[in-house]
């Protein structure tokens, strides 16, 4: 048995945040929740998307920002950091892009399995914190 640790998990993708002042102006910062997160331990995992479905080039700045930002909260707030576009990406050898993000953006079976893969690794390391 495993024991109890208190985490939150967000996944927070790009269609969820079309609004940039949203995340990168007026958006909840970590110091801002205060007590709310004591004993919580929290996990960054970076925003990602595939060149497939209903991509657009277009999208490619803002999500760049995003995962900016990510990695900078990770970093100053000594945050666990999964970078998960290049996890994904290192499975473009093995699978077609669709096979793991149907649309681009949401992930298929597979690309839910390959990304827990990876998830797990990290929230095994941070219980044992």
């Amino acid at each position: 048995n495993l024991p109890f640790v208190p985490m939150q998990s967000i996944l927070d993708g790009y269609l969820d945040t079309y609004q940039p002042e949203a995340i990168l102006g007026d958006g909840v910062h970590p110091t801002e929740l205060g007590h709310q997160l004591m004993g919580i331990k929290i996990l960054i995992i970076e925003p990602f998307v595939f060149k497939c479905g209903f991509y657009e080039p277009s999208w490619m700045p803002f999500l760049n920002d995003l995962q900016v930002l990510a990695r900078r909260i990770s970093n100053e707030y000594n945050l666990p950091f999964v970078p998960m576009q290049s996890i994904l990406d290192g499975y473009l050898d093995t699978y077609q892009p669709e096979a793991i993000l149907g649309d681009g953006v949401h992930p298929t079976e597979l690309g839910h399995q390959l990304m827990a893969k990876h998830i797990l690794t990290y929230l095994k390391e941070m219980m044992e914190e």
